[in-house]
């Protein structure tokens, strides 16, 4: 980590300054090097050790090899001309800035993000499904749980959608019935899943808002298309194996408008989950308001109670 610095200011306990300047190109650290180096009393660099331990030992211990006594950096640096660079760039970005700001632009330099929009959008989209990536286990769990639903709900009801049994009176009332349970149990199995996932990186956010990288509309949208991939895998196991268990009708046509369904269904749910994810305080919170929204829209469907 720090190879990747290109410039370093190193203060003592006291606050003064022991050294602000390079480090050196590509990771090297051959300017820090260099300067210490110089030094009267500077410890020897051994083979393969870290340069930053070898500054703070330096900084530390190193002694006056006429009188014995600690050496105070921040004195040595005071003359030095690695402090003489350091003002003369401070005061070079000092005079561009009051340059900029007689010519307008210190609106630009105002503003609250550094990058757009869109800048912002595209780097914390590519992070957020890096995370998702790295973390399989929410998505294996949401897969595996659509699927061992299919499952249920499909034996339970084999082939009851062909001609011959919804000649049964009886049968006609049951079908319906496993389509409104494929949507609602599809929306609750990513409804359910989302908030604590979503919970876990709440940290790494608002260090990150402290800071103003990104906005939280950014943060927001990432977060949910990134899980769109996902979902779109998820419907597909869920519905292939549900809908010719059930034994609905075999044509493209009806086939695409039940993925829609259950595909909207299944986003509704995250998009849900995520938002209770992060207006929340904890996953117990979360969990008793979801299981009384579930509750809610279970009976105010359009199925218990009809239109």
């Amino acid at each position: 980590l720090f190879a990747q610095f290109d410039s370093l200011l190193l203060l003592k306990r006291v606050g003064k300054t022991v050294y602000n300047g390079p480090c050196g190109i590509g990771g090297s650290c051959v300017d820090l090097i260099t300067y210490f180096r110089q030094t009267p009393g500077c410890l020897p660099l051994r083979e393969e050790q870290n340069p930053a331990d070898w500054m703070l030992q330096v900084v530390d211990r190193a002694k006056d090899p006429h009188t014995g006594c600690a050496i105070d950096h921040a004195e040595l640096y005071k003359s030095s001309d690695a402090a003489k660079t350091a003002k003369a760039q401070v005061a070079e970005l000092l005079q561009q800035a009051e340059q900029q700001q007689q010519q307008g632009h210190d609106q630009e330099h105002a503003r609250e993000y550094v990058r757009s929009s869109w800048d912002q959008f595209v780097v914390v989209l590519g992070r957020t499904l890096r995370h998702f990536h790295r973390q399989p286990a929410y998505s294996a769990m949401k897969l595996l749980q659509g699927v061992a639903f299919a499952i249920i709900l499909g034996t339970l009801c084999i082939h009851k959608a062909t001609l011959e049994e919804l000649a049964n009176p009886k049968n006609v009332r049951t079908i319906p019935a496993m389509v409104y349970m494929m949507t609602f149990l599809f929306f609750s199995v990513n409804f359910g899943c989302a908030p604590s996932f979503v919970m876990s990186a709440r940290t790494l956010y608002y260090r990150e808002q402290a800071l103003h990288m990104y906005t939280p509309l950014v943060y927001g949208m990432a977060w949910i298309l990134s899980e769109i991939p996902y979902l779109f895998a998820q419907t597909t196991l869920f519905l292939c194996i549900f809908y010719f268990i059930l034994g609905l009708t075999a044509s493209a046509w009806q086939f695409f408008w039940s993925f829609f369904a259950v595909l909207i269904s299944g986003m509704i749910g995250t998009a849900l989950g995520h938002f209770f994810g992060a207006a929340l305080d904890s996953p117990a919170v979360a969990s008793t308001v979801m299981s009384l929204i579930n509750s809610t829209m279970s009976i105010f469907g359009g199925f218990s109670i009809q239109a």
